[in-house]
């Protein structure tokens, strides 16, 4: 899959789905365009949809690649989101993972946890058995 997920996109509230459609999609073009110094094109990007239902809050939006090069860029340059308009600033961004990555993710995450906590703060250093390395 070469997709992203993209929360907090400021959502169309107009009623016409094609009017929203393209909002969404101007959005999504600006912000990847932005991001990769105009490498991604509209012709990059397969598909552009909300997941859910539509409601009070902010649903995220999927965007779908052809390339995985082209989701690897907008991920690589997110340190350039605050050059960004101050509407699309507070958006978050993260690969679209299936059930199994993300569990396997959580897992990682509770152990790195549990490590940084058993080590006073510390992070462990790879390759050196009870050796960490301290944050000042």
């Amino acid at each position: 899959m070469h997709n992203i997920i993209i929360y907090q996109l400021e959502e169309c509230k107009d009623n016409d789905k094609v009017i929203c459609n393209r909002h969404d999609r101007k959005q999504i073009l600006e912000i990847c365009s932005q991001l990769s110094d105009g490498y991604i094109k509209e012709s990059s990007i397969k598909s552009i949809f909300r997941l859910g239902v539509r409601s009070d809050k902010v649903r995220p939006v999927i965007v779908k690649f052809y390339d995985k090069r082209n989701r690897n860029i907008v991920r690589e340059n997110l340190k350039k989101i605050k050059g960004l308009s101050s509407s699309l600033r507070c958006i978050g961004v993260n690969y679209d993972l299936n059930k199994k990555q993300r569990e396997k993710r959580k897992e990682l995450v509770i152990e790195a946890k549990k490590l940084q906590a058993d080590s006073n703060g510390g992070i462990p250093v790879s390759g050196k058995e009870n050796s960490y390395k301290y944050e000042l």
